[in-house]
C-alpha cells in the first residue's frame, strides 16, 4: 500500500476551484509579507517622529553626531547633557515649617574648579608653565596679586541643602612654614560672578574671563583667620566667585598665595533647609 501526504488547506481550496497552487503563494507567505510591510511603515513613522521631536524640544539630548566617536565623550561633552533631578516629588512631601537647630545637617563642598587669569598676559591659559613655589605637598602657584585673580566654581549638591556658606580660611602660624604660605595681612575682594555654566582651565584666560558682578566681601586675610559669606543656593546650580586684589590705586601692592586642603583656603559648606 502506498502512502500519500495529505494536502494543505490551500492546496485543497485550489483543487476545489480548479486551480493549481503556484509555489511561494501560500497563505502563510502572504501573512509574512504583510507583517514585514507593516513593520517597515511603523519604523519609518517612528524615525519621522523622533526627528521632529529632537528638532522642536530644546531639552532633548544632543545628537550622537555632535560627539567625536573615535575618542569618546569629553568633560565638555558631558556638561552639555541634561541633569534631571533624582529627587522626583520630594518637594510635594509635607514637612514642618521650621527646622530645629539640632536637626540641621551640613557637609563641605569642594571647588570643581580653581583657575587663575593674568592681566599682564591676557591670552595665557592657566595650564601654561608659570613660576611656582615648590613645597612638600606640591607646587603652589601665586594665586592673587595685582595682576592675577582666581576664579572658583562650586556646584550645589543634594536635595534640601539650600543654604550655602562660602568661607576663606587661612591656617595658623603653628602649621609648617611650607603650608602657611601667606606671610602678611592682605585685603582682598570677593565677587559673585554671574556664570552658571562650567569654566575650563584649559581655555580660561584674562581676555575671555567672565566679568565679575556683585562685590560680596572685602576680607582682611591674616594667619589663623576665617571669612564667611552666606547665600541661598539651589541644587545642581553652579556658583562662581572671583577673588582679586583691590585696584592698585586703592591700596599698596597686593600678593597672596596658598594651597587647598579639606579644611583651609576656599571652601563652600551646605546646610539643610528641610
Amino acid at each position: 500500500m502506498d502512502y500519500q501526504p495529505l494536502s494543505t488547506d490551500d492546496e485543497a481550496q485550489a483543487k476545489d476551484n480548479g486551480q493549481q497552487l503556484r509555489p511561494g503563494h501560500t497563505r502563510s507567505d502572504r501573512l509574512a509579507w504583510a507583517a514585514i510591510v507593516v513593520s517597515c511603515i511603523c519604523l519609518i513613522l517612528n524615525l519621522m517622529t523622533l526627528r521632529w521631536s529632537s528638532s522642536s524640544d530644546p531639552y532633548t539630548f544632543p545628537s550622537s553626531s555632535s560627539f567625536p566617536s573615535s575618542r569618546g565623550l569629553t568633560r565638555k561633552d558631558i556638561d552639555t547633557l541634561r541633569r534631571p533631578s533624582q529627587f522626583i516629588g520630594f518637594d510635594k512631601i509635607h514637612r514642618n515649617a521650621t527646622l530645629q537647630q539640632s536637626e540641621v545637617k551640613s557637609f563641605v563642598n569642594f571647588p570643581m574648579l580653581m583657575a587663575q587669569v593674568d592681566a599682564s598676559r591676557p591670552n595665557m591659559k592657566v595650564t601654561e608653565p608659570r613660576k611656582g613655589v615648590r613645597t612638600k605637598i606640591g607646587t603652589v602657584y601665586p594665586e592673587i596679586s595685582d595682576m592675577v585673580s582666581t576664579f572658583v566654581q562650586f556646584r550645589a549638591l543634594d536635595y534640601g541643602m539650600e543654604r550655602c556658606e562660602l568661607s576663606m580660611t587661612i591656617p595658623a602660624t603653628t602649621l609648617p612654614t611650607d603650608y602657611a604660605l601667606m606671610l602678611s595681612a592682605e585685603l582682598v575682594r570677593v565677587y559673585a560672578v554671574p556664570q552658571k555654566t562650567p569654566l575650563y582651565a584649559d581655555t580660561l584666560s584674562y581676555s575671555n574671563r567672565p566679568r565679575h558682578g556683585e562685590l560680596v566681601g572685602e576680607p582682611l586675610l591674616t594667619q589663623n583667620s576665617t571669612w564667611k559669606y552666606t547665600f541661598a543656593c539651589f541644587m545642581d546650580e553652579i556658583y562662581t566667585f572671583e577673588v582679586a586684589c583691590p585696584r592698585p590705586s586703592q591700596t599698596d601692592s597686593c600678593s597672596l598665595r596658598w594651597t587647598q586642603d579639606k579644611e583651609h583656603a576656599i571652601l563652600m559648606t551646605q546646610f539643610s533647609t528641610v
